[in-house]
């Protein structure tokens, strides 16, 4: 009779430990959930396929895969190092998040065409010598003067 029980004993005890439980031995009550908040420009939503926050990456064809690369990272026309590096980086993680990508991730900013930067999808701008981050700091768009270095 043993036999019989021992498989449902093992079933059981393997979904157990599937089953993720948060337990508080202290006694304190669970903690509440975060406030919501404007999530539309959280950092998390750069790398989102779709929704209404959806990043640089998307599922064009809605098999629910990222599989393409909409973003184009624009640095100045001569990019430092650092410009550059953080370019290298931002692109590399891009391509982590989709199944394809669309060539190339990185432009120059004197290589889009007049006309064309409002077809960008989902523009990522590096830079402080950056002409468009320049002409939005001297329109109040955005403050770099408070930025450091890091």
């Amino acid at each position: 009779m043993t036999r019989s029980i021992t498989p449902l004993v093992c079933v059981i005890a393997l979904s157990l430990l599937l089953v993720p439980v948060r337990v508080r031995t202290d006694g304190a009550p669970p903690a509440p959930a975060p406030a919501a908040a404007n999530t539309a420009l959280a950092l998390r939503n750069v790398y989102l396929s779709a929704g209404p926050s959806a990043g640089g990456v998307r599922d064009t064809n809605g098999d629910g895969w990222a599989d393409d690369i909409v973003a184009r990272i624009i640095v100045p026309g001569t990019p430092s190092a650092g410009d550059i590096e953080a370019a290298t980086n931002l692109a590399g993680r891009f391509g982590f998040e989709t199944m394809a990508a669309t060539l190339p991730i990185v432009v120059r900013e004197n290589e889009i065409a007049v006309g064309k930067a409002a077809a960008i999808g989902f523009p990522v701008i590096v830079g402080r010598e950056n002409t468009i981050v320049k002409k939005l700091a001297a329109s109040g768009v955005i403050d770099i003067a408070s930025l450091k270095p890091g």
